[in-house]
């Protein structure tokens, strides 16, 4: 499992580069895969004319992957309206580049924080931009998330109950990567290249009703064990 984890890694989701050997050709099928979304598919789903900026806004979402996006710091750096770049990444999330995770809403005091995070909807496609790359955290953390949103589209199929996938922060800075929740069910889940210790924003999330399960802190190589009462380490091919 953990070989055919490292392929899947390496090569990304989509079938054709997935059974390519040669890392040369993946990455030209992948970067003209993204182009003829960008430059082709973007104008049958959009009326907006300033196909650049869309892929500007692409590419800067990209590097920020991970971590929570402002749309109106992104209207600045491309000198146009926050209301402009949420259309434009309602357009990117039509094309199925990308999808967004919201804050958790919870009663819990303090935690209302509204801004969104967004990832690939396959993380191979990062590979086409190394500042994301070569930090191996994010990318790390993307190829959690993506696994997780193709697990919720799996489960919510034909179903009338669906999967969501959410992110929890607060004005504490206690912060939960993801939130799965189903079934009336929640479960909490980080992602972390090496595992320290346990989290104390599990904890926090545990203590206040949020979660009865184990929270999973998803490691990169780390051993499948249990780090605390209510916290277990998983390895991501398991």
């Amino acid at each position: 499992i953990k070989k055919q984890w490292e392929i899947y890694s390496e090569r990304g989701g989509f079938p054709e580069p997935l059974l390519m050997n040669d890392t040369e050709l993946r990455n030209q099928w992948l970067s003209d895969y993204k182009d003829a979304l960008l430059e082709r598919d973007l104008k049958d789903i959009t009326q907006s004319k300033d196909i650049e900026r869309i892929y500007a806004v692409f590419e800067l979402l990209s590097e920020e992957v991970s971590s929570r996006y402002s749309l109106r710091s992104i209207a600045n750096m491309l000198h146009t309206t926050a209301v402009t770049i949420k259309s434009d990444i309602a357009a990117l999330k039509r094309l199925l580049l990308v999808f967004e995770l919201e804050s958790f809403g919870t009663r819990l005091s303090k935690s209302i924080r509204k801004e969104k995070k967004i990832y690939p909807i396959d993380s191979s496609i990062l590979k086409l931009t190394n500042a994301v790359y070569d930090n191996a955290g994010p990318y790390f953390e993307s190829e959690v998330a993506t696994s997780l949103n193709k697990h919720i589209h799996y489960f919510s199929l034909g179903k009338t109950q669906k999967a969501h996938l959410t992110y929890y922060r607060d004005y504490e800075h206690r912060e939960v990567d993801f939130l799965l929740s189903y079934n009336k069910n929640t479960f909490l889940i980080e992602s972390k290249l090496k595992v320290k210790n346990f989290s104390t924003s599990i904890n926090y999330l545990h203590e206040n009703k949020i979660s009865q399960f184990c929270g999973i802190i998803v490691t990169k190589d780390g051993p499948y064990e249990r780090i605390a009462e209510k916290q277990i380490t998983v390895p991501i091919h398991l």
